[in-house]
């Protein structure tokens, strides 16, 4: 079990909200922004920012594609200019958690 940094973007920073649902958007997964599933109005949620090592992952879920028909996961690097000072001013809170993902 590791623990893990979870961190939510705020939508007011308008450069970084808009490039990661782009990242999302461009992806073979993608499509538009909601992406909603006819028979069960399923779209895609952003669940956080999360530190992987080094690395800050945007990761969304959506919980029946309407293409694939099960649950996804969409994990996006952060943009390289995400350093540690924007990370403190773009982010809403953050929380550690135990991370069962190993």
């Amino acid at each position: 079990m590791n623990m893990s940094e979870i961190r939510f973007v705020n939508p007011k920073d308008r450069e970084v909200w808009l490039n990661m649902w782009g990242t999302l958007e461009r992806s073979q997964l993608g499509g538009d922004r909601d992406c909603r599933c006819p028979e069960t109005g399923e779209i895609w949620q952003y669940m956080g920012t999360i530190r992987y090592g080094r690395d800050w992952l945007h990761e969304f879920r959506h919980r029946h594609h309407p293409t694939t028909k099960q649950r996804e996961i969409f994990r996006t690097k952060a943009n390289v200019r995400f350093s540690e000072q924007r990370i403190t001013d773009s982010f809403l809170d953050i929380l550690v958690i135990n991370d069962y993902r190993t």
